[in-house]
């Protein structure tokens, strides 16, 4: 994959050659499977205090949140290679839009194509 500098940031794959997702909140199996059968390294986390994210957002290609799951501002611009953001619940009140538009994040809303697992 070749780097694409966007709003300040340089957004590659991983060392490994695989991008990394990283899927909050109990978000449904069939979303990681997909994800993996596409070839992409995915980690799961019920819950990550904003610390730990903050720790982890760097490596991070792809982020799948839920609700509970807050990027603010201060967790975005450690997101250096951050590409998107699925958001797997109804609202989008807990991402900073505009600083994720600036710095080339898509955003998308993915209720319908993966449920839930309660």
């Amino acid at each position: 994959m070749s780097a694409a500098k966007t709003g300040g940031h340089k957004r590659t794959g991983s060392g490994s050659g695989k991008l990394q997702i990283l899927l909050m909140e109990k978000v449904h199996e069939d979303a990681a499977d997909a994800f993996r059968e596409q070839g992409f390294s995915v980690i799961r986390k019920t819950k990550l205090t904003p610390e730990e994210l903050a720790e982890i957002i760097p490596t991070v290609h792809v982020i799948g949140i839920r609700s509970k799951t807050k990027l603010p501002k201060e967790i975005l611009e450690k997101a250096v290679n951050l590409m998107a953001v699925g958001c797997f619940c109804i609202g989008t009140d807990t991402t900073d839009l505009s600083l994720a538009a600036n710095m080339g994040i898509r955003f998308q809303l993915a209720v319908r194509k993966f449920p839930v697992r309660r």
